[in-house]
């Protein structure tokens, strides 16, 4: 059952359509899904239109989901692929756009304006989006809807306000834990250079045994985001763990090998690292993009100018590097309270 494919396309407003060749298969991974039906009438599975309901079906592991119908959305992919857009964001604005034809029962060429505005309403009302996702939510839409199918009142949805979130970071003790309890030597690795280093776990992905330069100690980033290189550090206790990595492991391109030769899955870095936190004892709710956040920080702390941490970043503005100011403690740990003055004087 590894290789079912699930057909999906729009019910009607508010629900999907599941079929499979193989209805009994089908059958076994829709019972774990609430409020799910048969309809005889069209002989397919119906499911509601929210998001868990499709992860459940794919986190089995056992089928993939082939969207066709209303939702196949191949202009929308060939835009975006046309565009170069990268393939989260191209997985993010069909899911998006998807959501929005399910929650109107309408075809594409037939939404409105007032259909997309309910839609977010909707969406923003029931679900618990961070302002970066419905942002993202926004521009999903309005590309779709206004860039390729023409529709300029799209272009009327604005953004809204957004608020602005801390990144929750790690202390030095608590990244030292975290590599620390860290036994599997692939996994140290990926989690030492994915801190000493600053990166995305995408670009730790994509990293290929290449991109490495002992004898300068930098580490090559291609095409992070943006499809932007850069250069940034590979410090001199990551090329040892590194160099014993590649002695045992011996990766043919890719840094960290996942199956069938290709680069592994990020979804199984974040699982290492949640893995390692959990063994460190750290309550702290972090992403292995935290170790990013502490790479970041803590060169702050010792006085590293903010541009040359853009730099190594690979932010495009200083606006985003300067979130670290806020969190970083290191100018925080030399001010007094007022209540140190008081008790001082009494």
């Amino acid at each position: 059952m590894a290789g079912l494919i699930v057909r999906v396309d729009c019910f009607g407003p508010g629900e999907f359509s599941v079929r499979s060749r193989y209805e009994s298969e089908l059958r076994d991974l829709i019972f774990l899904i609430p409020d799910s039906r048969w309809d005889s009438t069209f002989n397919c599975w119906v499911i509601p239109e929210e998001v868990e309901p499709l992860k459940t079906l794919t986190s089995t592991g056992k089928c993939s989901l082939k969207f066709e119908g209303l939702l196949a959305l191949a202009d929308l992919r060939e835009e975006l692929k046309l565009r170069r857009y990268s393939s989260q964001t191209l997985d993010a604005y069909e899911w998006i756009n998807r959501l929005l034809i399910v929650h109107s029962g309408k075809p594409a060429k037939r939404i409105t304006e007032e259909d997309a505005r309910a839609f977010l309403v909707t969406w923003s009302e029931s679900r618990q989006i961070a302002d970066s996702t419905f942002g993202l939510g926004i521009s999903a839409i309005r590309f779709y809807h206004g860039k390729v199918l023409g529709k300029r009142s799209m272009f009327r949805i604005g953004h809204g306000k957004r608020g602005r979130k801390l990144p929750r970071v790690l202390s030095l003790n608590e990244v030292h834990l975290i590599l620390e309890c860290t036994v599997n030597l692939k996994h140290r690795t990926l989690l030492t250079i994915v801190y000493s280093a600053g990166l995305r776990v995408s670009e730790a992905a994509n990293l290929r045994v290449t991109d490495l330069d002992f004898q300068r100690g930098t580490m090559n980033v291609l095409s992070g985001k943006g499809k932007k290189d850069r250069i940034t550090l590979f410090s001199d206790s990551a090329q040892k763990l590194t160099i014993e990595y590649l002695k045992h492991y011996r990766p043919r391109r890719w840094l960290f090998e996942g199956t069938e030769n290709g680069p592994m899955h990020i979804r199984s870095m974040e699982k290492i690292f949640q893995i390692a936190r959990q063994r460190a004892s750290i309550q702290k709710k972090v992403s292995i993009h935290g170790l990013r956040h502490a790479f970041a920080t803590h060169l702050l702390e010792q006085g590293i100018d903010l541009r040359y941490i853009q730099q190594l970043l690979g932010h495009a503005s200083t606006r985003t590097t300067q979130v670290y100011t806020h969190v970083s403690t290191g100018r925080l740990s030399s001010i007094k309270s007022p209540l140190e003055m008081m008790r001082q004087a009494g």
